[in-house]
């Protein structure tokens, strides 16, 4: 399976890397009133203790919902505020929508140079209906479409300083069925134009697409009967496209190019923030195609607030991990209906993990914050984020590998155990983040247990430390475990064979993500039943433009065997982190391994003692860097266990000259 997926992100583009930050935990709500309102969520995430690091804004922001617009009478202060967000390293995201208000300067723009979606019918510009009413759609095939779009996104962030956009309605999403009846050449008010929300009509008739003389425009059909017409809630599969040459003429046509308007949208929005703000690109889009992921995250769209679609969200981030779009995830606790405590903070603590985390619901819905349904779920909410946290070096690790090689950030446990017949049948919602971490959450009413399936190999507990099963040389399959799962944390399981960097942010109390990098980092090593374990470390500042084409990053990997941890620099860079330092290397299942000591050899060849402590009740053996000296992993050459470093060997902590980052 991964090297099937490898394969097809190679073919389309593989994921891009995004920022660090973007990781983080989120909060958005359709229905925000006014800056105020916005503000007193944020003081609440303060007040609780819970840690928020982007809020996202719906389209409340927007004057009368046209794009790149600030409500001025809502939402004065908006500004300031996200000024303020900036001071704490906190983030904002706003929302911008595809269809440009009808009349204005970009609608306008747009018009003048021929460059939004035509009308197959009138000639004219294509003429639908979203939420400010009339509006019109820039054709990405133009050559002046994109300088548009961020000529618009240039006046929204002279409003709004934003760390990233959510590219909203892009399928084309349109309130009529194709064009809007009676809509070509109006200047009037777009109500008296726009068409309520209502019952979808169910067209028959089947139509050429290339036959654009036919007026009867509402009557395209799909291949499968009784789905409904093609222009149903969309743009009308009749408009046409910017074109150079007869055969574009032919074919430029919204009926065979529809799919692409959000891709296109994502790759504009991406290099907006590439060669006009000079940083590093981070957009969310709701519609996507094959090599989108090379653009930009997605979320997984409008979703409900029931226990079925919190399941089906477990589907949808694999999919979309295959699909090339790693970085995504639902909108927790539900989008449309009413959440309630028990959904809510199940989902907060499974939705802690999406690598795409937001908390986000209607207007029409009761609130959802974490502090509406009690202690129980601040609690729940609080720790959950903490514990990815204390994970999330791992899950940026594994971005920079997908966007490296391909693969998914996050899998299902049959996919790296495909021989296991238990596995593939019985485990579609238990999460692999990357090879070696589970996390099996609790996804039905009332449960006091998770039970998830583990595969034939040593597992173990990746917060408490405890071994949770032992490998059986006899057996052909694994085991079910039955794991006591309250509101207060996650159950991860660790397998056996991997090696992580751990941070304890649950311990620390992190708020921001920006403080992961000033956080020791622990070497978790979880030796499989040979003894044998692996894994790797990637660091950049997270947020910086190109890295990796810059070579501003260090990647070392780890390999556990006998009694010795090796560590390989792939590649080096000459400004370190302090979470680089290091400080502790933990073995799980340590039992038959010497607990005297441990020497670490560093590739200049000096030597640091490591001081041991040694649990005997869970096994496991802590070796702490206690030696005064700063040594970052990529100095390392191996850490030997049992050899405590003989006097000859040790030498000053004075010889050890290093320079230091402490923010990103």
């Amino acid at each position: 399976f991964p090297q099937l997926i490898q394969k097809y992100h190679e073919m389309i583009g593989k994921p891009y890397l995004p920022p660090f930050w973007s990781l983080g935990y989120g909060q958005g709500r359709y229905g925000w009133k006014n800056t105020g309102a916005v503000q007193g969520v944020i003081d609440n995430f303060n007040k609780y203790d819970i840690p928020l690091e982007t809020i996202w804004m719906d389209i409340d922001y927007m004057d009368a919902y046209g794009d790149f617009t600030v409500d001025p009478n809502n939402y004065g202060g908006l500004g300031d505020l996200v000024k303020n967000l900036h001071k704490t390293n906190q983030r904002f995201v706003p929302i911008v929508d595809a269809g440009l208000k009808y009349g204005s300067d970009s609608a306008n723009k747009c018009v003048n140079v021929g460059a939004c979606i035509m009308s197959a019918f009138t000639k004219q510009t294509l003429v639908g209906c979203v939420w400010p009413g009339a509006a019109q759609f820039l054709d990405w095939f133009h050559p002046d479409a994109e300088s548009i779009w961020h000529q618009g996104l240039s006046k929204l962030y002279s409003q709004l300083e934003f760390d990233g956009l959510w590219i909203d309605m892009n399928e084309v999403s349109n309130f009529c069925n194709g064009e809007c009846p009676g809509s070509i050449g109006k200047q009037g008010s777009p109500l008296t134009y726009c068409p309520p929300l209502g019952p979808v009509s169910f067209f028959k008739n089947l139509r050429d697409p290339t036959n654009y003389h036919d007026s009867t425009e509402f009557d395209w059909y799909p291949a499968l009967q009784g789905l409904g017409n093609l222009n149903t809630k969309s743009l009308s599969v009749s408009g046409y496209h910017y074109a150079t040459n007869s055969y574009e003429e032919k074919y430029y046509k919204e009926y065979y190019l529809h799919n692409l308007w959000a891709f296109m949208e994502a790759k504009a929005t991406n290099h907006f923030f590439k060669d006009v703000l000079k940083k590093r690109h981070f957009s969310l889009t709701r519609s996507q195609f094959p090599g989108s992921g090379y653009w930009t995250s997605m979320w997984l769209g409008d979703n409900f607030a029931t226990w079925e679609y919190m399941r089906y969200s477990v589907l949808g981030v694999f999919d979309m991990n295959m699909f090339g779009l790693p970085h995504t995830g639902a909108d927790i606790c539900g989008f449309i209906w009413d959440s309630n405590q028990d959904l809510c903070g199940r989902w907060m603590q499974m939705g802690a993990f999406y690598t795409h985390s937001r908390n986000h619901d209607i207007n029409q819905a009761v609130d959802q914050y974490p502090w509406d349904w009690g202690e129980k779920v601040i609690t729940a909410s609080k720790n959950a984020i903490r514990q990815k946290y204390s994970i999330l070096r791992l899950m940026y690790t594994r971005f920079y590998e997908v966007h490296m090689n391909g693969g998914m950030v996050e899998q299902p446990l049959f996919f790296i155990a495909p021989g296991d017949a238990t596995a593939y049948a019985q485990t579609p919602y238990q999460i692999m983040i990357g090879d070696y971490v589970m996390v099996a959450p609790v996804l039905y009413p009332n449960a006091e247990y998770t039970i998830p399936y583990v595969t034939n190999e040593n597992w173990y507990d990746l917060f408490n430390k405890d071994q949770l099963y032992v490998y059986n040389p006899t057996a052909t399959e694994g085991k079910k475990l039955s794991l006591k799962a309250g509101f207060d944390y996650v159950r991860l399981q660790f397998r056996g064979g991997g090696i992580i960097p751990f941070q304890d942010a649950l311990g620390a109390g992190v708020l921001r993500t920006k403080q992961l990098y000033s956080l020791p980092t622990d070497i978790r090593v979880a030796p499989d039943h040979n003894g044998n374990a692996q894994g790797s470390m990637f660091v950049d500042d997270g947020d910086e433009m190109e890295t990796i084409e810059n070579g501003k990053y260090r990647y070392v990997t780890f390999d556990f065997s006998g009694n010795q941890l090796s560590v390989t620099t792939v590649h080096d860079s000459p400004d370190y982190f302090q979470c680089e330092l290091v400080t502790t290397v933990t073995i799980l299942g340590a039992a038959n391994y010497p607990h005297n000591g441990a020497c670490l050899e560093t590739t200049s060849g000096t030597f640091v003692a490591m001081t041991p402590d040694y649990d005997d009740s869970l096994k496991v053996l802590t070796l702490s860097n206690n030696s005064g000296r700063s040594v970052h992993w990529s100095q390392v050459k191996n850490v030997v266990l049992g050899n405590t470093c003989q006097i000859s060997q040790l030498v000053s902590q004075s010889s050890n000259k290093l320079q230091f980052i402490t923010s990103p």
